[in-house]
């Protein structure tokens, strides 16, 4: 009989051979966003900061410089908000 006399062995089991691609998504996401989330509490402390820094000094106004710092703090807030909520409905969606 020779070759066809054997069966061909079954192909591996799906799940045995499935990579974990939906758990790796989720973990690269998940650390991507604290990361980014991690940078963003910093620049905030940053920004609490009031007094305007040497290197500034006689190039803007202090009332410039507040402004400018309120406006930071402001797009910064938003900016984490949209990343986490925008994160966790990629990853809950």
């Amino acid at each position: 009989m020779g070759f066809f006399s054997s069966p061909p062995p079954a192909p591996p089991a799906p799940e045995a051979a499935a990579l974990p691609f939906l758990e790796g998504f989720i973990a690269f996401s998940i650390i991507v966003w604290a990361f980014e989330f991690y940078l963003d509490v910093r620049q905030r402390r940053q920004l609490g900061i009031k007094e305007v820094p040497g290197r500034l000094q006689g190039v803007i106004s202090a009332a410039e410089f507040e402004a400018a710092r309120q406006y930071s703090i402001d797009k910064l807030s938003f900016k984490m908000l949209e990343d986490s909520v925008g994160t966790f409905k990629t990853i809950g969606g």
